[in-house]
């Protein structure tokens, strides 16, 4: 995928720097642009976290990976907001109409993308469809599920 930097046996060091650049740089630039609260509310989530979300698809960060490049972009843009860097995580990735902020978390956004690209290409005629149903045998096979999941025929509905 164009734009993340994966390195053929999967570690994902090298997009976990980039990240971590691109952040750092934002936020030096968000530091000096002066910006109003407005402002650095659209600048999080038009440039830093579009800039951060786009490679999730295709990357497998740990969630304490995740956490941190998170806690660094919050925490530039509470920074920003002059919001105490000790507001609540409940209220910072909390819905707005709880009264949070509405931020996505990384670490689930992620999830949800493999979850979502799992679900679509499985059962397609495409060649990625019978890895993902062979792979997903595999692993009901080694935790020993006597019934797998792509074989099941649900007759109740």
């Amino acid at each position: 995928m164009l734009g993340v930097a994966i390195a053929p046996n999967g570690n994902m060091a090298s997009q976990m720097e980039h990240m971590l650049r691109a952040l750092k740089l934002w936020a030096e630039q968000i530091q000096k642009g002066r910006l109003s609260k407005h402002d650095a509310w659209i600048a999080f989530h038009s440039t830093i976290w579009q800039t951060l979300s786009y490679p999730i698809p295709v990357i497998t960060l740990s969630q304490e990976e995740c956490n941190t490049i998170a806690r660094l972009a919050v925490r530039q843009l509470l920074h920003s907001l002059n919001f105490c860097q000790n507001f609540p995580k409940d209220l910072i990735f909390g819905p707005i109409e709880c009264l949070g902020l509405g931020i996505k978390d990384l670490y689930t956004m992620q999830e949800i993308s493999h979850l979502e690209t799992i679900r679509t290409h499985s059962m397609g005629p495409l060649f990625t469809g019978p890895l993902y149903r062979v792979s997903l045998e595999n692993l009901e096979v080694g935790m020993g599920k006597e019934v797998l999941a792509l074989s099941y025929k649900n007759t109740r509905h």
